[in-house]
Parts: C-alpha cells; sequence; structure tokens
C-alpha cells in the first residue's frame, strides 16, 4: 500500500538533518519527499504494509520535530503511482 504524510515541522533543521541520515527499514520504503522552500512544511510518499508500520517508523525518528499527518493513498484515483 501507499502511505502519504504531511508534515508541519516545528525544527526544520533537526528534522531535515536527521531524515536524511536515518536507516529505513527493509520491509519500508519511502518513494518521494516535499519538502517547501523554508522546510518547515512537507508531503511525502512511502510504500509499506501498513499505515501504523510508516508511523511507527516515522514518529521514531522525526516526531519531535514535526506534526504529522498520515492516510492511505487511493491508487485508483492517484495520478503518477501503479
Amino acid at each position: 500500500m501507499y502511505v502519504a504524510i504531511r508534515h508541519e515541522i516545528s525544527d526544520s533543521n533537526a528534522f531535515w538533518e536527521k531524515a536524511s541520515s536515518f536507516v529505513i527499514p527493509p520491509d519500508i520504503k519511502l518513494l518521494y519527499s516535499f519538502p517547501n522552500q523554508d522546510g518547515a512544511k512537507g508531503n511525502c510518499l512511502w510504500e509499506a504494509e501498513s499505515v501504523a508500520a510508516v508511523k511507527k517508523f516515522v514518529e521514531g525518528n522525526l516526531g519531535q520535530f514535526s506534526i504529522n499527518e498520515y492516510y492511505e493513498v487511493n491508487p485508483n484515483n492517484s495520478i503518477g503511482i501503479q
């Protein structure tokens, strides 16, 4: 399944430094990351078995720097993904 996250980032330097260096487990795949110009907001797309798996990983690494909204993507109504 595809999982999207909308990030509201309180500490953009710490968030993006940590995001660029963490090791992603083999059962989770980061497909895209789209920060805004100042790094205070971002969206990303993951592929994993569940929203819970992505949330556990992201919150454990980035939760102290951001408020994150997670949702399962509907691939039938999406453009540009399988």
